[in-house]
């Protein structure tokens, strides 16, 4: 085999590699980001609703059982990654669904 020939196979082999290196690292930063973004909301959803909660209480001079923050988020988080990966809110959500 040739000089050029070799160069030339060595490269192309070379950017195949590099390329499908690229797109891995995309895919795992795409997928992150996902999951920092469902986290973002799903802390902000427990806060929300820590508030509510709170000014239901005050309004209504009722006590109401608060559960920790974080605790919330995890639930909100799970519902969401459930929500985004199939579609539809996983069976435990649907307890929690006002009758309609």
């Amino acid at each position: 085999m040739s000089l050029v020939a070799t160069v030339l196979m060595s490269a192309a082999v070379a950017a195949v590699v590099s390329s499908v290196f690229t797109l891995l690292g995309q895919h795992l930063e795409r997928k992150s980001r996902l999951r920092e973004l469902i986290l973002s909301k799903a802390l902000e959803m427990a806060l929300q609703h820590t508030k509510i909660l709170m000014e239901v209480a005050e309004k209504s001079q009722q006590s109401v059982r608060l559960y920790d923050t974080v605790v919330k988020a995890e639930t909100y988080y799970r519902w969401l990654t459930h929500l985004h990966e199939h579609g539809e809110l996983p069976v435990e959500a649907h307890k929690y669904r006002p009758e309609v």
